[in-house]
């Protein structure tokens, strides 16, 4: 009888235990389904969120190149329409089951970023060049959320890839092609660095302060060029800096200031070059990898490698952000100046001519400036 007794206890024992482990788990899961509904949440709000900041970006954009149809008015009114943006769920509009079908149609575009790039090519060939653009930016900002997620760079990178297959390592000129800024590999690239957060770290790190030191010495013009030395001057201001033009005096005084300014030049560039070199650890590595594919499967001849590579690198990244700074939120001065951004410029084209030099020849009314760039390079 005792065995009984104490056989039923340790069941009713147990029993309690398996009931409050149930309830344990219950509330667990129950708490598990509550976590997973906000990190849905909080994922559509990211998303949403990304998608009004890469409008708004693409409507700076505009403002920043003056487009004609993009003024001061049209931009303000755009960037109210966009911070007031509702996002409807597509089943609502669609259907569940509808809704259900795109869904999954969208999947497997998404997760083909070859067929995305045969189609993109395609497209190149029997599309207007603002309706590519308009595709890339729907891609980027929606079918791949932006890239925000390390699975969407990854995609994008192989798309990246395989479009710098189909259309820059098989043509015969592929610097004309990124020049032209139309075909869908320079639209998606630009797009793809200019959403990447490594990207802007490292532009922010090392273009900060020699761009702010630029900004706050705007009020001499720094001319690459020396027949634009004298004509930067009112003809007033001319006579009076340089003398009656066609003189000794003339000629010596322009002399004079065109050694300043290649001094001045020389010394900004060097700041941009030192800066670049400190902060080259934080490139990123998606662009590396991007460069590296093109740079060993290219068909040109090594003189074109190295160039479209400097033209990827600086030309439509690092020069990009040094003349507009603002898109990059680079600096936190207010409106730059039209001597600042002329300045800025001519680093910009320092900078290019630097790296093209090995295979592209100097001006020769130039070599005061480049001679002390490649020592001081160089020595370093």
């Amino acid at each position: 009888m005792d065995n009984i007794t104490l056989a039923l206890r340790d069941l009713i024992e147990l029993a309690d235990h398996l009931r409050q482990e149930r309830l344990f788990v219950l509330s667990e899961q129950s708490r598990l389904h509550e976590l997973n509904e906000k990190v849905v949440c909080a994922s559509s709000k990211l998303a949403q969120l990304a998608w009004v900041s890469a409008q708004h970006r693409l409507n700076l954009n505009r403002l920043v190149l003056s487009r004609p149809d993009c003024s001061p008015a049209a931009c303000c009114q755009r960037a109210d329409s966009l911070d007031s943006t509702e996002f409807i769920d597509a089943y609502k509009v669609l259907g569940y089951q509808d809704a259900a079908m795109f869904g999954q149609f969208l999947e497997r575009v998404r997760n083909a970023p070859e067929l995305v790039a045969s189609c993109l090519a395609a497209g190149d060939r029997l599309m207007p060049a603002e309706a590519t653009a308009g595709v890339i930016q729907s891609l980027v900002a929606g079918l791949y959320g932006s890239c925000l997620l390390p699975s969407d760079r990854a995609l994008l990178l192989r798309l990246l890839k395989t479009l710098s297959h189909l259309q820059l390592v098989t043509s015969d000129d592929p610097r004309r092609l990124l020049r032209h800024g139309s075909c869908a590999f320079a639209r998606l690239y630009s797009v793809f660095h200019e959403g990447l957060f490594s990207a802007k770290l490292f532009l922010t790190a090392a273009l900060h302060a020699p761009i702010t030191h630029v900004l706050t010495e705007d009020d001499k013009f720094l001319d690459i060029d020396p027949d634009k030395v004298a004509v930067r001057f009112p003809a007033e201001e001319r006579l009076k800096k340089f003398g009656v033009e066609g003189t000794a005096e003339y000629e010596a005084n322009v002399r004079r200031y065109r050694a300043w300014t290649v001094r001045s030049l020389v010394q900004l560039t060097q700041r941009f070059i030192r800066s670049l070199r400190d902060n080259l650890h934080c490139f990123p590595s998606s662009i590396c990898w991007l460069i590296r594919h093109i740079a060993s499967t290219a068909t040109v001849p090594p003189k074109e490698v190295f160039v479209m590579c400097c033209d990827l690198v600086l030309t439509y990244f690092i020069c990009l952000a040094v003349v507009n700074p603002e898109p990059w939120g680079i600096t936190d001065v207010g409106a730059i100046s039209y001597v600042a951004r002329s300045n800025l410029i001519q680093v910009a084209q320092i900078l290019q001519m630097l790296a093209l030099s090995k295979y592209e020849p100097i001006d020769p009314r130039l070599q005061d400036l480049y001679s002390q760039l490649i020592r001081s390079v160089c020595r370093a």
